[in-house]
């Protein structure tokens, strides 16, 4: 009963840090079509003064840290414009210390906390749950990903974009040209997009966003100002193919000789600018990019590494669910294999089928087939359903099949809540998962409720442990500091308080 009473009194001071009224409506941005493309000479002076070309401009960007709600601390403006390729979107990022601007050249998708950086974050479908982010600093520098609602960004998606950026006596400007064939939205004559724009000031710890986008509510997207103005724009026949052959001629130290060669090809489709189909045969993995170390001794668990091969990248969020039932790395030696995800009004889905040839047993080589199919629907704004279907057999072996079944969905509460849950089952036992979150401008909060059984299995997926019944809850906010000595200590800034408790119900 303590423990009950505990996470009670822990969910009743979140709540009371959560009064307010509902999300403003977000600002609409027009964004006109351009003539020309554009080149950092346009730009040199940073005069801000006039759009040029013809485009869009934006400025008045709102910090969310450390202050959130005051203005940026740096002059910021953006102009926004498209034509029949390319969507453009140009930063004049002033700062009156130059010199102290963070500005590495590093690897793609590494750039250091300590970069100076700006962003362009795109829900081309406006589901309020899923967007795109490119990202660069002052030496252009890309970094980009996915973003899902409730979850990280995933940073493991790369495509094809082209950034310019100049430091400057003023500051540093940057351009985004960022193709639509690298996008995928829904195929109509007037697109209608969710968009933010960030900005980084990392020697200050700021991060500012136009529109606003607050800590006091929980989802970002819903904040996004809506972006029209973008008309009869498609990447056309997007196909892509890229095959590979090799070969060599080796010499053994017993002296005998040997030869081999391999054959194959990845394809990729996009049909009506929103469905994609995947198809792989014989893929070759050995350019793709090799994972991070980590560290694994004394892990009682196995460690988890993302996935990074081409084929199994494309909308790869539509496949998560809150229990992690597919994990493709699973998936060691594909040998032939198709994917196809999309999405049409309320409802997202993906499907594949892979034949691989890496049986779990260390045994003989025999061909596993797994299928899977999730679906996904939209519910009210921020909420949804979805159901998960996979199945494995290994070598045609009825007695070697993994078939497991689940429901799952996500549900706003309120405008800092969020509940969610999933049940799976497979034929050899059941999941279940359920949790409670809040996050304000002063607090986060997480409940979790886990249960497997002893025998569930999901030899796709990647689940650490079964045979557990747990009750896990973090509570983070600050304490601001009351009385009238300002010197001590500056406003909106407090005592961090940090708690988490967890209960093992069942090992």
């Amino acid at each position: 009963m303590n423990r009950i009473a505990g996470a009670v009194t822990l969910v009743a001071m979140a709540l009371g840090t959560t009064a307010g009224t509902a999300t403003a409506e977000p600002p609409h941005l027009t964004v006109p079509r351009v003539a020309r493309a554009l080149q950092l000479d346009d730009f040199a002076a940073m005069d801000a003064d006039d759009a040029p070309n013809g485009m869009a401009k934006v400025q008045g960007f709102v910090q969310r840290f450390p202050n959130d709600g005051e203005a940026v601390s740096e002059r910021t403006v953006v102009y926004v414009g498209y034509d029949d390729e390319f969507l453009h979107v140009v930063f004049l990022c002033f700062d009156r210390e130059p010199s102290r601007i963070g500005a590495h050249l590093v690897g793609r998708d590494q750039l250091p906390n300590d970069d100076d950086t700006v962003a362009v974050h795109i829900d081309t479908f406006r589901d309020l749950k899923h967007a795109y982010g490119f990202q660069m600093n002052a030496l252009g520098v890309q970094t980009d990903g996915t973003y899902t609602e409730g979850a990280r960004w995933d940073l493991s998606w790369d495509t094809v974009w082209r950034s310019q950026a100049r430091l400057t006596p003023k500051g540093y400007l940057v351009i985004f040209s960022i193709p639509f064939r690298s996008l995928r939205f829904p195929s109509t004559d007037v697109q209608q997009w969710g968009m933010f724009f960030y900005r980084a000031i990392a020697r200050r710890n700021e991060q500012v966003y136009w529109p606003e986008c607050s800590t006091r509510f929980a989802a970002r997207f819903p904040q996004a100002a809506v972006v029209d103005g973008v008309e009869r724009v498609s990447p056309g026949r997007n196909l892509q193919a890229i095959p590979y052959m090799s070969a060599r001629a080796l010499k053994r130290p017993d002296l005998t000789r040997g030869r081999e060669a391999a054959i194959g090809v990845d394809i990729k489709a996009v049909v009506k600018d929103s469905f994609v189909f995947d198809a792989t045969l014989n893929p070759d993995c050995s350019q793709v990019e090799s994972d991070q170390p980590q560290i694994t001794v004394n892990k009682p668990f196995e460690v988890f590494f993302p996935e990074k091969r081409p084929f199994f990248l494309e909308n790869t969020a539509y496949f998560n669910t809150p229990i992690q039932l597919l994990f493709t790395r699973r998936i060691a030696d594909p040998l032939v294999g198709g994917r196809a995800t999309g999405r049409a009004g309320a409802y997202s889905a993906g499907a594949m089928v892979v034949d691989d040839r890496s049986p779990f047993d260390g045994g003989a080589a025999d061909v596993a087939q797994l299928g899977v199919v999730r679906v996904m629907r939209d519910v009210a704004r921020e909420s949804y359903v979805g159901a998960f279907a996979s199945r494995r057999t290994m070598g045609g072996r009825g007695n070697e099949d993994n078939l497991i079944g689940a429901l799952d969905g996500r549900w706003k509460l309120a405008r800092n809540w969020f509940a969610s849950g999933q049940a799976a089952v497979s034929e050899q036992g059941t999941a279940w998962y359920g949790s409670l979150a809040g996050a304000g401008r002063r607090f986060n909060y997480q409940l979790d409720l886990n249960d497997r059984s002893t025998s569930f299995r999901a030899v796709d997926g990647f689940i650490p442990r079964v045979d557990i019944r747990s009750v896990d809850q973090t509570y983070s906010g600050t304490a601001l500091y009351v009385g009238a000595n300002s010197n001590f200590a500056p406003a909106n800034t407090g005592w961090q308080v940090f708690t988490k408790m967890s209960y093992l119900l069942r090992r």
